[in-house]
């Protein structure tokens, strides 16, 4: 079976819901202390949306998509990665490293993490929580045959 199919296997295997993310703790107040231009503009007569730019602009840095979607992508694949360890599968193929680094910044930026040292306790956190979810999979899955 190739590298691709193990990790389709694998991603699909995952029960998410078992998993404990740090983001599940971002508020709307964290994201406009984050954010403050992009969620205190005023309300003006223009036809544009009343909501903050920062939920209809649908591209840069500073936009939910990026902001909220894209550290939910980044989480969950550091997620996948440890519960394909702890149910002995193939891992997906990302830089992990380089993942886990732009987490760390996300973390602090948003005020999830104090500091380098609490972000990082985070993500060990996480990746402890997605390799018990594996380990419960790979269990069943040994159970099963």
């Amino acid at each position: 079976m190739g590298n691709q199919q193990m990790t389709e296997r694998a991603s699909r295997a995952i029960h998410y819901g078992e998993i404990s993310f740090p983001s599940d703790k971002l508020t709307i107040g964290m994201l406009r202390s984050a954010y403050p231009t992009e969620f205190n503009q005023p309300i003006s007569d223009d036809p544009q949306p009343r909501q903050p730019i920062f939920f209809w602009r649908t591209s840069g840095e500073h936009c939910a998509k990026e902001v909220v979607g894209g550290l939910l992508e980044r989480e969950r694949l550091v997620a996948a990665t440890a519960a394909a360890e702890g149910a002995s599968l193939v891992a997906p193929l990302c830089d992990l490293r380089a993942i886990k680094r732009r987490i760390m910044s996300e973390y602090m930026a948003l005020g999830l993490a104090q500091g380098e040292y609490e972000a990082a306790e985070l993500i060990r956190r996480l990746e402890d929580s997605a390799r018990a979810a594996g380990a419960n999979f790979g269990k069943s899955r040994e159970a099963s045959r």
